[in-house]
């Protein structure tokens, strides 16, 4: 934790030493200073936000009693080739964090996430300020069921006291965020061949891990025990274990999707589906 903490306080010192002379507009402007203008944006229209840059096109902002990541990735590639677009680019952004922020957390709004060891760290670190931590449970390997709340303009994630506030005992809490999810999921799509990755809108395809009926479905048509894996936020992938071509298909999308050039990285770890449930899976690779 210590170390999370280290490398959080050099990304932001470095980001403040950027160049102050390119301004928003510039044809010279890159994404680090991009993100170091998005940030004093975001101060400045939200003065009770604690903003901290924690990566290129990527800021923690609390505000409103939650925490929340705030990336910046779509605006910049949407506007570094038309400077004129990127302040309402940023802006945009910043209204739908700021409406986010006031909306109360309930019942019908809790939705599942999956997210890895590294940043239920770093959650619990930025929630320990407020006394609390990132609401969630272990679901296998490195991967946690995090608990958010689903919102018209974003998801926001909650600590445990917040949640705590809905007063959902502990035991049922899982089930009514999964029929929560359920709710709004866009529809599931399913590609490829021999190794399939399902879609499910770009926002929830992690959470898909927890939808029995999906997998019950995929381990029809596969061969061997079912596989699976979450390498980055938007993308899950499975295969048979007894499929080479999905095996192998498998590991070379894994590889592809992995390394620090990587956008929102979730896990490298795979998963196997024994008994209804998801368990570490050991790969083998061929040497």
């Amino acid at each position: 934790m210590r170390a999370l903490a280290v490398v959080v306080i050099l990304a932001a010192a470095a980001f403040a030493l950027l160049p102050k002379s390119k301004p928003l507009e510039s044809t010279e402007l890159d994404a680090a200073r991009f993100t170091a203008i998005a940030a004093d944006m975001v101060r400045e229209a939200l003065p009770n936000a604690t903003v901290t840059v924690t990566g290129e096109l990527e800021l923690s902002v609390v505000v409103g009693g939650q925490w929340r990541k705030f990336f910046l990735d779509n605006a910049w590639a949407e506007s570094k080739d038309d400077p004129a677009k990127r302040k309402t680019a940023i802006e945009d952004r910043i209204a739908a964090l700021a409406g986010t922020s006031e909306v109360k957390p309930s019942r019908e709004t809790v939705i599942p996430m999956i997210k890895d060891d590294i940043y239920v760290r770093g959650a619990n670190e930025r929630m320990a300020a407020r006394g609390g931590k990132l609401s969630g449970e272990r679901l296998a390997a490195d991967l946690w069921i995090v608990y958010a709340i689903d919102q018209p303009k974003g998801i926001a994630y909650v600590s445990d006291k917040e949640l705590a506030a809905l007063a959902v005992p502990a035991a049922e809490l899982r089930a009514l965020a999964i029929a929560n999810l359920r709710r709004v999921l866009p529809k599931i799509e399913r590609h490829g061949e021999a190794a399939y990755m399902l879609t499910a809108g770009g926002s929830f395809e992690a959470s898909l891990l927890l939808l029995d009926d999906v997998w019950d479905n995929a381990a029809k048509g596969i061969e061997g025990e079912l596989v699976a894996a979450v390498p980055t936020r938007d993308v899950i992938l499975y295969t048979g274990t007894q499929s080479e071509a999905g095996m192998a298909s498998m590991r070379a999308s894994m590889q592809r999707l992995s390394g620090d050039s990587v956008s929102y990285p979730v896990s490298q770890q795979w998963l196997v589906r024994r008994g209804g449930k998801w368990e570490p899976y050991l790969v083998r690779f061929q040497r």
